[in-house]
């Protein structure tokens, strides 16, 4: 130990410096989400992260700008910080959509932030897409709405877990009763974090398993004074039942280790279709709770129902038969003028893709004689100029679109076959147990079922 010179600082300070900008030349890719946070020191931060597919066609983010903003917290002034950030990393030809909850200052800035790159001509479709509304945020508003009207009962119910959990011989108490009853639930009441709607959720959830086991606490302990009515707790699960729709679809659209702008269109879909399935008496508290969460919910889905169709239209599993199916059924009369709108925007996005790649373009500004060889008189001029002109604008690639959604669907699921010989899925079995003794984090540790799936689709 005693020959080992220590690094110095600066070195260190030098070498994490030059990491951090090899990064951020590695990362200059696409631009898409951004989010504000005050520090505990009451400091404004903006925090910008970049969503992009890699060589491998694996999504991936980072975080690539996280800085402090003096208040107040304006569009304009979002709008300044947004402008050096894509000058900074040269992104200004690469953004295509910027994702953002539904506060008024990030309205404000991405209009002046739309209105900046549509004149310098750098966004698609007229920047129809540019703004995406954050699903999870809506969410969030939607179940925080109802959530306001089950207060009382809500408040009762997490005095209750807190009382069971407060000491040992309450605990104890509590395990006793849940004996006596023969209750098999495995889990046990959790305390919620008021500000998430999930936690609240799976408090909710949780504790409506035991609400006997409350009730006779009630009964037994004199201490015990929060136990909810039995109308509550019938509310408390009608509730749940409610909420479980969005708590699964938050987990769906969370995801990050796949793509999810596919997926958002099926997840609001069974969200919507629950909201507006559910009946409740007309002067109760159930349908002022559901009247409000059904109007958070919908001032989002007018806003971003188009955009939640184009990744679904790109996925192979669903094309655009999906939509016009499930349009049918949900809106009626509606989903033609619905459908129209998403085919508009299709080819308007793929016109623009030709454009990139040199088609698209009028045949004349590349130095084409579309009438050489032709004359007025000549009957076949016309068609000659027509086909012309088609292929040199790109018509030719349109068929390549209109092939696409003509053909036929991928199955979303598949069967699931096992062929293998008994040899072969002992060298799995066994190359995997080695893989991992040997520490090689080279290779990827799939399991074995993963493994044998994959072998399965294997020509």
């Amino acid at each position: 130990m005693s020959n080992f010179k220590m690094v110095c600082r600066k070195t260190i300070h030098n070498d994490c410096l030059k990491e951090f900008v090899k990064e951020k030349r590695d990362l200059q890719v696409f631009f898409k989400t951004t989010d504000l946070w005050t520090s505990n020191r009451m400091m404004g931060y903006i925090c910008i992260i970049a969503h992009f597919v890699d060589d491998d066609w694996k999504p991936q983010k980072r975080i690539v700008k996280f800085t402090a903003m003096e208040t107040p917290h304006t569009g304009v002034a979002m709008f300044n910080t947004m402008v050096k950030f894509i000058r900074e990393w040269n992104i200004e030809d690469k953004l295509f959509a910027v994702t953002l909850d539904n506060a008024s200052n990030n309205g404000a800035m991405m209009k002046l932030l739309k209105a900046h790159l549509l004149n310098k001509n750098m966004l698609f479709c007229g920047g129809r897409l540019f703004r995406q509304h954050c699903g999870a945020h809506v969410t969030n508003l939607t179940c925080q709405a109802g959530l306001e009207f089950l207060s009382p009962i809500i408040s009762k119910i997490r005095e209750s877990v807190k009382y069971i959990r407060s000491s040992p011989a309450r605990k104890e108490k509590f395990e006793e009763i849940v004996a006596q009853l023969g209750i098999s639930y495995g889990k046990r009441p959790t305390l919620d974090v008021c500000t998430r709607w999930n936690s609240t959720y799976m408090m909710l959830d949780t504790a409506k398993e035991f609400r006997q086991v409350f009730n006779s606490l009630e009964i037994q302990d004199p201490n015990y004074t929060f136990n909810p009515s039995h109308e509550e707790w019938d509310n408390a699960a009608t509730v749940c039942r409610l909420l479980k729709v969005f708590y699964e679809a938050t987990n769906v659209i969370s995801g990050t280790k796949y793509p999810t702008a596919n997926l958002y269109l099926h997840e609001m879909l069974k969200v919507k279709l629950t909201l507006d399935q559910q009946t409740f008496e007309e002067e109760s508290e159930m349908h002022s709770m559901l009247k409000y969460m059904k109007k958070k919910f919908d001032k989002y889905w007018k806003v971003s129902w188009l955009d939640l169709c184009i990744p679904m239209v790109l996925d192979p599993q669903f094309k655009l038969n999906y939509i016009e199916f499930r349009f049918d059924l949900e809106f009626g009369d509606e989903a033609i003028g619905m459908i129209t709108k998403i085919k508009n925007v299709i080819q308007g996005l793929f016109n623009e893709y030709l454009k990139l790649n040199g088609n698209g373009l009028d045949p004349r500004s590349q130095g084409v004689d579309i009438e050489m060889g032709t004359t007025d008189d000549d009957p076949l001029a016309t068609w000659d100029r027509h086909v012309t002109v088609r292929a040199q604008s790109g018509g030719e690639a349109s068929l390549e679109l209109e092939s696409y959604l003509s053909k036929y669907m991928i199955k979303s699921t598949s069967d699931f076959r096992s062929r293998m010989t008994p040899e072969t899925v002992e060298a799995l079995v066994c190359l995997q147990d080695w893989i991992r003794a040997s520490g090689n984090t080279q290779r990827s540790m799939d399991s074995v079922h993963d493994i044998t799936v994959e072998g399965e689709e294997e020509p």
